[in-house]
């Protein structure tokens, strides 16, 4: 049994380190994410537009789901003065909403498009 192979029975990240730089500071180890994930088996994905990395399945929550239930628009009556935002183009008022918190973040919308991100917007509308 040649040296390399005692040192892998010993310790079997070493298989699969190579030349990786792993970090020690302030106390804490830093290892790079993508080793680390495909050494579990998981799949390593970078989503350009979300700017996210995945890391397993690309599965996205969806506003379909039982949990994302209609809100009525009469809860929110006072925060506009006019009707027109809430509704549709063919001018009938929408039947609720769904709230979602930065914390459902990513989520598919019923129309397939995906939300990665909500920024807060400050203005006057009348």
């Amino acid at each position: 049994m040649s040296h390399a192979s005692n040192v892998s029975q010993e310790n079997p990240w070493n298989n699969w380190l190579g030349e990786t730089q792993i970090i020690l500071e302030q106390n804490r180890t830093f290892v790079p994410l993508r080793l680390v994930s495909e050494g579990l088996g998981q799949k390593v994905e970078w989503d350009k537009i979300g700017r996210w990395v995945w890391i397993g399945n690309k599965d996205f929550r969806s506003t379909d789901e039982k949990s994302f239930k209609l809100t009525k628009l009469s809860y929110f009556k006072a925060y506009t003065k006019s009707t027109e935002y809430i509704k549709n183009l063919e001018k009938e008022t929408y039947p609720g909403v769904k709230i979602i918190k930065e914390s459902d973040l990513p989520i598919q919308q019923g129309n397939s498009q995906v939300v990665y991100s909500i920024n807060l917007v400050k203005g006057s509308w009348t």
